[in-house]
């Protein structure tokens, strides 16, 4: 029981014609890698300006001169009134 295998030698016009498409889809994922690779900084950037927008709107409203009204800053007890009572009784 012995296949029949074609030994016959390949056509140099289809073994060229698949390589070159060997290559050109080896390019194409290198491509689609570096697209890859470009859209994640750019949504990287993106991201990265938002939060300085953020930051510095932040900023602005915690450096507003008028701290009474600003309920992002944590401040101290109000102080207690004067402690000098008159405790005599008046006559």
């Amino acid at each position: 029981d012995v296949e029949y295998v074609d030994a016959s030698v390949p056509d140099p016009a289809i073994v060229s014609v698949e390589e070159e498409n060997v290559v050109h889809q080896e390019e194409e994922e290198v491509n689609l890698e570096d697209i890859s690779q470009v859209q994640d900084t750019v949504l990287h950037v993106r991201f990265l300006e938002e939060l300085l927008i953020g930051d510095s709107i932040l900023s602005h409203e915690l450096s507003n001169a008028n701290f009474e009204d600003n309920s992002l800053i944590s401040r101290p007890p109000p102080e207690p009134p004067d402690d000098n009572f008159d405790l005599e009784p008046e006559v």
